[in-house]
């Protein structure tokens, strides 16, 4: 309990007392790709000890870590590393998890002012496509596809895979070799 009002009330001074500058805060993801039920672990860290720090959650929520924080019945744990980071476990992965994370590092300046720095990691929870079908002038293919093409024909076939997310990639192949000409996505 008396390391929450610490990290709190760091957080607050650092506002308060005009915080003159910012400090670097560096992420182990950009973006990271994880699977509804996996697990990630989201790293801001700055160049010096972090004194207290939070993430805000992609539906605006905010978790104040500490040693030993736990959320959403251990879903979201503070996970340990360096006095330099602030980190966190997110086990069970959501889709309320998917969107922009972003963390608020206070740390200590060399001028003994506190600084407070932000970073941003976008957790994007994939989900498979809902239908995946073929399609050729607009028209589903429900068989076979004739074709009968010298170099004057051309025939333009459709992937589709929809709900995806990420948006899915889509590669060509004729046997073994993967086509590269006209591919759009």
């Amino acid at each position: 309990m008396a390391l929450i009002k610490v990290a709190k009330y760091l957080a607050v001074f650092a506002l308060v007392s005009g915080v003159h500058s910012e400090i670097t805060v560096t992420q182990n993801h950009q973006e990271v790709t994880v699977k509804e039920g996996d697990g990630v672990e989201l790293i801001c860290s700055t160049k010096t000890e972090a004194l207290g720090c939070s993430f805000r959650t992609p539906k605006d929520k905010t978790y104040n870590i500490f040693k030993g924080a736990s959320y959403d019945a251990g879903r979201i744990l503070q996970n340990e590393l360096t006095p330099n980071d602030c980190s966190i476990k997110i086990n069970n992965i959501e889709e309320i998890d998917n969107g922009e994370w972003e963390c608020s590092v206070t740390a200590k300046a060399e001028s003994g002012e506190y600084e407070v720095g932000t970073g941003k990691v976008q957790v994007i929870v994939a989900v498979p496509p809902a239908e995946v079908h073929l399609e050729t002038e607009g028209q589903r293919v429900t068989g076979p596809i004739a074709m009968n093409l010298d170099e004057e024909q051309q025939l333009f076939i459709e992937c589709v895979a929809s709900g995806a997310r990420p948006a899915p990639e889509f590669n060509w192949y004729i046997a073994d070799t993967r086509l590269n000409a006209n591919i759009q996505q």
